[in-house]
């Protein structure tokens, strides 16, 4: 994923799979004005239980909305819980029945427009949410949605609106949270901070499972690494670890800290270990970056070939999910460029935020498209992100153009958000910047 990549805390207090279908319905509607965290039907017996429970009572009724509507969200848990992505499909699918029988349904638009978003179909899921906003404009869920939709979109000042108003509705850690990831975006990484620790306290004093606190501490975990704050980013890591032994983002985000702060050991050895229990290919990929920076190149190889395979084999299921983690990883390891610019560019299509543009900027530098890049980075910058790849990015597309001045900027201030931001590129930066004014002083 993307750095991506989001983590949303699942609810695990549930309900019984034995209730009838009149019961189901009712369930289901009532979930249209509830609270996204209210326990849910259909989910206090295993996983794979459930799913063959509702699988087995849908057949043979292709009229039956509710229960679809239940199936179709034990996909979405099973995908989400497992990292199981067919899954996703297998929801989209259901629910889309769902629709088809009752356009009315409004449970049925709802989960339809989740599982759009996990295959990263924004726009679609965007007007199914504003439909149910349209008709309970107090939803929890759906205004949700809209917002998450928005964020992804790169309609910033509509999502930042539909936070507010979602905050109104239902004061949770999630709601704070998603206030505090624009406030990161929009270049107040301080400010999102604060909200992000709010948000840490809110989900804990309404009674959060301990594997929902981790999420909370690992997005401060993020935050500090990102800011360059070495001791208090590894102190929440390994709360968040503590709370939840293994967790894969977790261990991930802390191997690559032990990278940026020299410590190649530690971090090969956390690396190794999310791998064996996870698989990830953005685990393999960072442990490829920490044997690049040791000049270990046939290691480094030896891994960069693994992540290669493992997104091939994600992309499988996936695709449109992927397109963005995919083009990232053949720019950085200057492979398959001319597919990375085809990637970025349909990422662009999905969703317009200002990532997107860093990415489609990013592959055309590597493409030589110099100009172009300059166009396209500047619009990720439009929010003044703190974010210390992306004035990287901008200052390797200034220094190829000939603007030195302005690659020498963008090369400090990426370098003084954090100085250490890339166990691959921090360095780079540092002696690019230093050159040009040498270069600059002669």
């Amino acid at each position: 994923m993307h750095p991506s990549a989001n983590v949303v805390a699942i609810v695990l207090v549930l309900l019984s799979i034995t209730m009838s279908v009149r019961q189901a319905d009712a369930e289901l509607q009532s979930a249209v004005s509830d609270k996204e965290s209210k326990p849910k039907l259909g989910e206090m017996v295993p996983i794979d239980q459930a799913i063959a429970f509702f699988e087995k009572r849908i057949q043979g009724k292709p009229s039956d909305v509710a229960n679809r509507v239940v199936l179709g969200r034990l996909y979405l848990r099973k995908a989400s819980e497992e990292d199981d992505l067919p899954y996703y499909s297998k929801a989209e699918n259901v629910l889309a029945e769902a629709m088809n029988n009752n356009q009315e349904h409004l449970p049925a638009k709802i989960y339809y427009a989740k599982a759009l978003m996990a295959r990263h179909e924004f726009q679609k899921a965007l007007a199914l949410g504003q439909t149910v906003i349209r008709r309970r404009p107090d939803n929890a869920i759906a205004l949700s949605i809209v917002g998450d939709c928005q964020l992804e979109l790169g309609q910033y000042a509509e999502a930042e609106q539909t936070y507010e108003t979602l905050l109104v509705r239902e004061k949770s850690g999630g709601t704070i949270a998603r206030q505090a990831h624009l406030k990161e975006i929009m270049g107040e990484p301080d400010a999102a901070l604060r909200l992000m620790r709010e948000a840490a306290s809110e989900a804990k004093s309404s009674g959060a499972m301990e594997t929902d606190l981790a999420w909370y501490d690992l997005r401060i975990a993020v935050m500090l690494h990102k800011a360059g704050d070495w001791s208090e980013a590894q102190k929440f890591y390994e709360l968040a670890l503590d709370r939840h032994e293994l967790y894969g983002p977790a261990m991930s985000g802390l191997a690559s800290l032990h990278a940026a702060t020299g410590d190649f050991d530690r971090s090969i050895k956390l690396y190794l270990e999310a791998i064996r229990e996870h698989g990830e290919p953005p685990m393999m990929w960072g442990l490829g970056d920490v044997y690049t920076a040791m000049g270990d190149e046939e290691q480094a190889s030896h891994w960069y070939l693994k992540t290669e395979k493992a997104m091939m084999e994600e992309a499988e299921t996936a695709a449109a999910a992927h397109f963005r983690e995919v083009a990232r990883f053949y720019c950085d390891t200057d492979r398959h460029l001319d597919r990375a610019l085809e990637l970025a560019r349909e990422d662009l299509n999905l969703r317009q935020d200002i990532y997107a543009h860093d990415l489609l900027a990013w592959a055309q530098f590597k493409n030589e498209q110099f100009a172009d890049a300059e166009i396209s980075v500047q619009k990720a910058l439009r929010t003044n992100v703190q974010d210390a790849e992306v004035h990287y990015h901008a200052g390797r597309i200034r220094e190829a153009l000939g603007n030195h001045q302005e690659a020498m900027q963008a090369y400090d201030q990426a370098l003084k958000i954090n100085p250490n931001f890339s166990v691959t590129l921090a360095n780079d930066a540092r002696d690019r910047r230093d050159r040009l004014r040498t270069e600059a002083a002669n």
